[in-house]
């Protein structure tokens, strides 16, 4: 690792974070090892004791270390889920959820909460329905081995779902895959749209999935399409350091 380099102008504690961050991210320190104590990491970088305390904090916020009351820091364990995007509805199967976590041995659960609510204007636009249309709302939370990992909010035309045996999708026909439940009831998606953003997470998203300090979030907004119009859309939000999102693109060969 590097000395301190004054003058650069850099704060020291900014400099040490990032010898020990480039060391985390080309795998030197692995998930799992022990950080250097505080006063090793004085003496090795030739530091006063405040620089490692606030070095560690900026770590921490990034959420690249744990800090283990009575054992010390460690790097932080990450076992994203792989979200092969362009796969995940090509067949019936489970959900995508169930999918992803099985094909890496891990066990998926998930709760979920169904209401029926007028459209706000922004679900109608992107169902193509009226603004106060009544549609059927799903929140769900989604957990890998427990930890939860994603929160969904999915909405579908009331007018549409409603007295079928799709209307509660966790007590119809064909369970949890939006593909096939729609095709239960004659109609056939034709084509998932999904948009990924990033953002800073709210304060109850947070709480809901456990999230440490310093942890963006991946916002999918997904909506499924028959030939002839939207008839789900979905709210997905996902803790960036708890899914890897992967895409296969075929690319057609040139004449």
């Amino acid at each position: 690792m590097a000395m301190v380099d004054y003058s650069t102008g850099r704060a020291a504690y900014l400099q040490v974070a990032d010898a020990l961050r480039g060391h985390i991210l080309d795998g030197t320190l692995q998930p799992g090892d022990r950080l250097p104590s505080e006063s090793a990491l004085m003496a090795e970088f030739c530091v006063s004791r405040t620089v490692p305390r606030m070095t560690l904090r900026v770590l921490k916020a990034e959420g690249l270390l744990d800090s283990h009351p009575g054992k010390g820091v460690f790097v932080r364990e990450r076992r994203p889920l792989r979200r092969l995007s362009s796969d995940r509805y090509a067949g019936p199967g489970p959900s995508p959820f169930a999918s992803d976590a099985r094909a890496q041995g891990r066990r998926a659960d998930w709760e979920y909460r169904l209401d029926r609510e007028p459209a706000e204007p922004w679900i109608a636009d992107r169902l193509a329905i009226h603004k106060g249309d009544e549609v059927v709302v799903a929140r769900y939370l989604f957990r890998s081995d427990g930890e939860p990992t994603q929160l969904s909010t999915s909405y579908e035309p009331a007018a549409l779902v409603h007295g079928t045996p799709i209307e509660d999708p966790e007590a119809g026909p064909a369970t949890s895959n939006t593909i096939a439940r729609f095709a239960s009831i004659g109609q056939h998606i034709a084509e998932v749209v999904e948009e990924v953003t990033a953002r800073a997470p709210l304060p109850e998203e947070v709480q809901r999935l456990a999230m440490r300090p310093g942890v963006p979030i991946l916002t999918v907004q997904r909506t499924m399409w028959t030939a002839q119009r939207p008839v789900q859309t979905s709210d997905i939000v996902i803790p960036a350091d708890r899914y890897l999102l992967a895409y296969r693109i075929p690319v057609a060969r040139p004449e």
